[in-house]
């Protein structure tokens, strides 16, 4: 497993509404996730996004993932569909920062599965990987904290 967490000096719902808002993500982030589009007709509302509807993920190689929670405080995908081989559960966690008045604590976190999970062990890709989330998180913040300067990782 993969995890991450940044603080970020504004509230969980406005962290939230800016990672939601999947077409303005490259007005801050540059690297890892080139872009991402629901698949579903009741987007732009993020919030009507529910279990089991889909995204178009452009993610290194681009793929389909199927969203398995959309709440206040999470929103998380799973993909993409292998037969085994290897696949992911991407989390991102919004909880009242006890570090930031006012604040949020982001978590990203993907966990792996398949006959390849090996390969993203902290050891091999997972170190690489986290690298990225961890410069996801930092242009994400930048984003919703009004700066727009972005990592290129």
């Amino acid at each position: 497993m993969i995890s991450t967490t940044i603080e970020i000096n504004a509230p969980p719902s406005k962290v939230r509404s800016v990672l939601l808002d999947f077409p303005n993500l490259r007005t801050y982030h540059t690297g890892l996730f080139k872009g991402i589009t629901p698949l579903e007709p009741s987007y732009p509302d993020p919030s009507a996004l529910a279990p089991g509807n889909t995204l178009f993920l452009e993610i290194g190689p681009p793929f389909t993932g199927t969203i398995t929670q959309n709440t206040p405080d999470c929103f998380e995908w799973k993909g993409p569909p292998n037969y085994g081989i290897l696949s992911g559960k991407h989390t991102f966690t919004f909880e009242e920062s006890e570090v930031t008045p006012g604040g949020t604590t982001l978590g990203q976190s993907e966990e792996f599965a398949g006959v390849l999970f090996w390969a993203m062990s902290p050891w091999l890709m997972g170190r690489i990987l986290k690298a990225t989330y961890e410069g996801f998180n930092e242009d994400l913040k930048r984003g919703v904290e009004g700066t727009t300067e972005g990592a290129k990782l």
